[in-house]
């Protein structure tokens, strides 16, 4: 080992690493650890970089685990290097206090780390990296993201857009295929190895209604099948009776050139149900995918599919991620979805491309039924689904579908847009009536729905249950919209009193017994515990309903509690959380992704009460892992059957931790956009940032880690190409959706 100037260069041996590809076991595998105990571990900034060998010359994807000591809430944090054939790799970390080791690892098969560096920079060295990434490729793209980061975080956005530009370089999505999607891609040895391995190869039947579409276009989507990794497919095309004969000219020209091309020439057009339900019938596969005329699938599309159909035989309907293309076939605005997402779907049709159903599933329902133009697929695939069990729809986080828009598609048309909104509303309408239930459903921006459960008649009681100390003025506020604010008359509110101090909060509470029969006041003088102040409310509860509501909370509409409890009374469903504002009208909570910062985070903090979202996840009633204990409504009976709240979590992640133990035993948890408060964040208990909470934050941070391995599990309704490092829904660099090759 030796220095040069300010690197820090450790010389070792060519040092073998094997293959690699489970990462949840990287700590036991082979690897190159360079710990402090051989060197002073650079903190701060840092570069890193090396040499390797390697017989292949394929490229190099290496994982760079940091492991803080016991004392740093960090734990630890992943890093991700691509080597783009050469066999060099490097890049810039981000290094915080209490390093213990650094931990290299190669995916790919076994190779020799011959010298690996590690350099601190200084100010001067970043400044260049961060200008040189900036003005390199995609500038125009490059100077919208920093505007983005402006808006969103203020001046301090301008560092936030540094330090993302200094780790992941060209933050366009054009840079992060290059980046990450395209190295995948050019491993061939992977693809055809493991399409070898192979037990179950079904034949997959592309289904493609074809009318007047540009020669363009058609040829490439039909290339963009024939070029496929996996080659046990046929494509059904049924031409709707074009009247350009340049179109019947192409198709037949590869009905002759590829024998699994298979073509019906429709004599009357009868729009796309009709053509879609003449390909099917010549479909021959076990399964079928859905393509337009005028789309493109990825090259490992099938492959994709069949590689997790051998993974979970189960499976019955799947779909992926998608973006669009241009007129000039640019790869633009990706669409990255959650797992299955029931109520996401009663929201709008989130899963469109690609998605590849069993086609005795598809026979069994009739097809297309034609009643729903231009929302077609969105009725078949309620009817689908409305069949089957979790376990049989499986969601590959990947783009493998890209749609095109251009002037005469039905996502750049404006009409046409309008009509589909119009029959999906009719397509669900008749889900639900097939369902037995009884909805109303309201326009969300005439592109999606709320549905709107309707309540028995005789509504159930509510016991909600509120923890407070003193902070008469904010209590108040939250009482008064219970009692005159909101139009659920079935309520029990109890409130749970923890060492109150103040005369006045002591007199109000003792005058809202005597004047309300429905309001209790439980004394408790113990040591601050939400989890145990909270458990000891629902005990004294008599509702079939119970509601955590922290003291703080101000009421904007009067519906609110009939938007969340008409989703608690469904069997299926858990825990039930509305969207909180801040008082500046910033979103403070809309649904808790497990992960961010390396626990968990509220989806889109920060952003305008006015925007819509990521895909419109902010506007949309949809499934989510956790919610917040600041507001959330169960099932009596749910709470008692996961054993209420765990008290080892005595201020933090009590909440998430309740909602994963609903999550784990089989009901999902809803946010719902359309009851909508106002949030005074911790008004009462104070920050986590305060001297007095670290250590308790720290704790219950490492308890949360250890109890339910966040690193491991994700979370299944955030999308794994999406960041953990911010709220915002931004992409992630690098992305999980491609650890396991």
């Amino acid at each position: 080992m030796y220095f040069s100037n300010s690197w820090q260069t450790y010389e070792t041996k060519p040092f073998v690493i094997n293959s690699n590809t489970d990462l949840n076991i990287i700590q036991d595998s082979p690897k190159l650890e360079l710990n402090k105990e051989q060197k002073n571990l650079p903190e701060g900034w840092v570069e890193i970089g090396g040499e390797w060998e390697s017989e292949s010359q394929i490229p190099r994807k290496f994982i760079i685990k940091v492991v803080y000591d016991s004392e740093s809430p960090n734990a630890f944090r992943n890093f991700y290097i691509y080597s783009q054939g050469e066999q060099t790799f490097n890049a810039v970390l981000q290094i915080w206090n209490g390093v213990e080791k650094i931990l290299i690892c190669s995916v790919h098969e076994s190779l020799a780390i011959k010298r690996v560096s590690l350099k601190k920079m200084g100010k001067f060295n970043i400044l260049m990296k961060v200008l040189k990434a900036l003005f390199s490729n995609n500038i125009y793209l490059n100077f919208r993201k920093k505007a983005f980061y402006l808006k969103r975080y203020g001046l301090v956005g301008l560092k936030k857009f540094a330090q993302d530009i200094l780790i992941n370089g060209d933050l366009s999505y054009r840079g992060w295929i290059d980046a990450f999607e395209t190295p995948y891609l050019q491993n061939s040895y992977y693809f055809s190895t493991k399409i070898k391995s192979f037990t179950f190869k079904p034949k997959i039947s592309v289904i493609m209604p074809v009318y007047n579409t540009p020669l363009k276009m058609l040829e490439e989507s039909i290339k963009s099948v024939i070029e496929q990794f996996y080659d046990n497919w046929e494509l059904c095309i049924a031409d709707d009776a074009s009247t350009d004969f340049r179109v019947v000219n192409l198709l037949k020209k590869y009905e002759k050139k590829d024998s699994r091309i298979k073509v019906v020439y429709r004599l009357k057009n009868g729009y796309i149900s009709s053509a879609s339900n003449d390909a099917l019938n010549k479909a021959t596969g076990e399964y079928v995918a859905l393509m337009d005329h005028d789309d493109t699938l990825s090259p490992n599309a099938l492959f994709e599919i069949v590689d997790n159909i051998n993974r979970n035989p189960n499976l019955k309907f799947i779909y992926s991620d998608e973006d669009k293309l241009d007129i000039r076939s640019n790869r633009l605005m990706p669409t990255f979805k959650p797992d299955w997402s029931p109520n996401l779907l009663d929201s709008c049709n989130y899963l469109n491309h690609l998605t590849v159903i069993e086609k005795m599933l598809v026979d069994s329902v009739g097809g297309w039924s034609g009643d729903f133009p231009g929302s077609d697929d969105y009725d078949l695939f309620l009817k689908c689904t409305e069949k089957l069990t979790p376990d049989e729809i499986g969601h590959i986080p990947m783009v493998l579908y890209h749609w095109r828009v251009w002037e005469k598609s039905v996502s750049a048309s404006s009409k046409t847009a309008k009509r589909c909104f119009e029959s999906g509303k009719r397509a669900l309408q008749q889900s639900f009536f097939r369902r037995n239930l009884a909805v109303d459903i309201l326009d969300v921006d005439k592109v999606w729905y709320n549905v709107r459960y309707k309540l028995p008649e005789k509504e159930p009681l509510v016991s909600i249950v509120i923890p407070t100390k003193d902070k008469l003025g904010l209590l108040k506020q939250t009482i008064d919209g219970l009692l005159y604010e909101t139009n659920y008359q079935s309520l029990e509110i109890i409130i749970v009193n923890n060492n109150s101090e103040q005369e006045e909060t002591i007199h109000y509470l003792n005058n809202l017994v005597k004047s309300h029969i429905n309001i209790k006041v439980i004394n408790n003088t113990e040591k601050f515990n939400w989890a145990y102040l909270n458990n000891l409310g629902v005990r004294e509860s008599r509702g079939s309903i119970v509601g955590l509501l922290n003291n703080d909370l101000k009421m904007i509409h009067k519906n609110w509690l009939k938007e969340l409890i008409g989703y608690v009374l469904r069997p299926n469903i858990g825990v039930v959380g509305p969207k909180l504002l801040y008082p500046n009208n910033t979103i403070q909570h809309a649904g808790v992704v497990i992960g961010i910062g390396g626990i968990a985070g509220h989806s889109h903090k920060g952003f305008n009460v006015h925007e819509s979202g990521y895909a419109g996840r902010l506007v949309l009633t949809q499934n989510v892992s956790a919610v917040t204990g600041a507001c959330l409504f169960v099932r009596k009976s749910i709470y008692e059957q996961v054993g209420g709240i765990s008290e080892e979590f005595r201020v933090a992640f009590n909440d998430v931790d309740f909602c994963l133990k609903v999550l784990k035993a089989g009901y999902f948890n809803v946010f719902n956009p359309h009851s909508c408060l106002y949030h005074l964040e911790s008004a009462t208990r104070g920050s986590d940032e305060a001297p007095e909470r670290r250590e308790e934050f720290k704790k219950e941070s490492k308890l949360l880690r250890e109890r339910w391995k966040i690193h491991l599990i994700g979370d299944r309704f955030y999308n794994p190409n999406l960041t953990l490092q911010k709220e915002d829904f931004t992409l992630a660099y690098p992305p999980r959706s491609f650890d396991g090759y």
